[in-house]
């Protein structure tokens, strides 16, 4: 293994595009908070940013899901925000475990797959579909150590 001579620029380029990524997903968690408005009809729902900035909580009939921001690479080396949803049961587990991930771009533009056609899934348009697409999973997943 060899250690690149680059190495404090490249960490120093992720240092300032995760600030960026971080005001993204401020973005991302004040867009979600429609999920739990006056409005909303989903009433057993509720949501919890850390006061760091990089994590959002959200909480459904017994289930813990956490949205993690971490910094990743993406094609040309390019930096990326990464978020990792996990899901925790404290009733029953104590250890969470991995729903899935995603990424997406300075301008909040995600991987997730689109139909032709269609615009790209955007971390401030589409905040409470991506929030309930990981809420859906999490309920989906069988869960450690079960059989159905």
């Amino acid at each position: 293994m060899q250690i690149s001579d680059k190495i404090f620029e490249q960490i120093t380029y992720v240092e300032k595009r995760y600030a960026k990524f971080k005001q993204i997903f401020a973005i991302f968690v004040e867009s979600a908070q429609d999920l739990v408005g006056e409005n909303s009809p989903l009433k057993a729902l509720k949501l919890e940013a850390s006061a760091e900035g990089n994590c959002l909580d959200v909480f459904f009939a017994g289930i813990h899901m956490r949205f993690l921001l971490l910094p990743c690479y993406g094609e040309g080396e390019s930096a990326r925000g990464r978020v990792v949803c996990s899901r925790n049961i404290p009733t029953l587990y104590k250890d969470s475990d991995i729903l899935g991930s995603f990424t997406f771009s300075t301008d909040g533009s995600t991987d997730f797959d689109t139909a032709p056609g269609r615009d790209l899934i955007e971390m401030e348009y589409d905040a409470t579909k991506i929030v309930l697409h990981f809420v859906h999973m999490a309920i989906n997943k069988p869960l450690p150590g079960l059989v159905a």
